[in-house]
């Protein structure tokens, strides 16, 4: 994997093999730092032009529902013109990130992007490739 973007609280990669985008949040929780995240994404998307992307929460804790108006209302906007339309998250073992993984989920209902929350890394690889192989793409 190539390291695209490395912020105060993700590191994003390109897996050009699957081609996704690896998204690895770490550590306590800064709404600052998460919207640093997003923004980092966003370029992401415009540079590399692939929409598709598997979030990891593992390592992330706390909550980050402050900012969840910002995402619906500026971030998906931006994002879905950017390209961005398929996303597997993985939980965290942390109740209030996971509260804020499915409040998110809950306010985006409507949303044209195709999404999964998961506990494990195979279960969102094994989704992320069967959306592919539907969409016509070969591993």
């Amino acid at each position: 994997m190539k390291l695209l973007k490395d912020g105060n609280q993700v590191k994003i990669y390109l897996d050009e093999e699957n081609n996704w985008i690896y998204l690895d949040w770490f550590g306590v929780v800064r709404n600052e730092w998460v919207i640093e995240g997003l923004e980092l994404l966003y370029e992401a998307f415009v540079e590399t032009k692939v929409g598709v992307i598997l979030n990891d929460n593992t390592n992330l804790h706390g909550t980050w529902t402050g900012v969840i108006n910002y995402i619906v209302s500026d971030w998906y906007p931006r994002s879905l013109k950017a390209g961005y339309r398929r996303a597997a998250f993985i939980y965290s073992s942390d109740v209030f990130t996971r509260f804020s993984v499915d409040a998110l989920r809950e306010q985006d209902l409507d949303s044209p992007i195709e999404q999964i929350t998961v506990n494990s890394m195979e279960e969102a690889k094994a989704w992320l490739k069967e959306q592919a192989e539907k969409d016509g793409v070969d591993f």
